[in-house]
């Protein structure tokens, strides 16, 4: 258990995903709304922290392989939600700088999005049965 459940990370990261098509503008538009967006960036921030560390208490020689996917995929998730969160609030790290135009290139939002819900629906399914 994370915070409430033990799901809710990839109920988060299916609202993640559908904002990143949001922005894209592929299938919807989203509003303008940096400010709330960055904030559920840092939510999904913190429940993706707090995934590493659960990985970290569950760690077992039965499904270590599914810990080590596990690993790398809240890696990736922490490292776009970094992105998007510098976004958002418009912070100015240099050493980011060259990230922005992926960060404002539709292709990338949208799979991005694809991404966030294609892995919440592989552990919403994949997990249960080594639990």
């Amino acid at each position: 258990m994370k915070l409430i459940f033990a799901a809710e990370d990839c109920i988060v990261g299916f609202l993640v995903g559908f904002m990143l098509i949001g922005f894209s503008g592929e299938f919807f538009n989203l509003p303008n709304w940096n400010i709330l967006w960055g904030i559920l960036f840092v939510f999904s921030f913190i429940l993706t922290i707090l995934d590493i560390l659960h990985s970290l208490t569950d760690m077992g020689w039965g499904h270590i392989f599914l810990v080590i996917i596990g690993f790398v995929t809240n890696f990736i998730d922490g490292i776009i939600e970094i992105l998007f969160i510098i976004k958002f609030f418009n912070l100015n790290i240099t050493f980011l700088k060259f990230l922005s135009p992926i960060l404002s290139n539709s292709s990338y939002q949208f799979a991005f999005g694809v991404f966030f819900i294609v892995n919440s629906i592989f552990w919403l399914l994949l997990w249960p049965k080594y639990k």
